[in-house]
């Protein structure tokens, strides 16, 4: 069922990524996460764009992958030293 398929980079990726705490305008709730434009930037297929509104969501879900390959590539480096 599929095709094309190629191991992801990981820990050279995630380091792209930057984490940021936040405060939503409307709500004022406070949330922990990332901004879709950066995480797009890095992961284009980790971001929809509301076709009506513009407005950019993340997948988070879709974050598990190259974070497992980052958990590897640690991995993998501390048992080289």
């Amino acid at each position: 069922l599929k095709e094309n398929v190629e191991t992801i980079k990981g820990l050279e990726v995630i380091e792209k990524l930057r984490g940021v705490r936040f405060d939503w305008i409307e709500s004022k709730q406070s949330e922990i996460g990332f901004i879709a434009q950066e995480v797009e930037a890095v992961f284009p297929e980790l971001v929809v764009t509301d076709p009506e509104s513009g407005l950019k969501a993340v997948k988070y879900s879709d974050l598990v992958s190259p974070l497992i390959e980052a958990v590897k590539d640690v991995a993998n480096m501390s048992r080289a030293t």
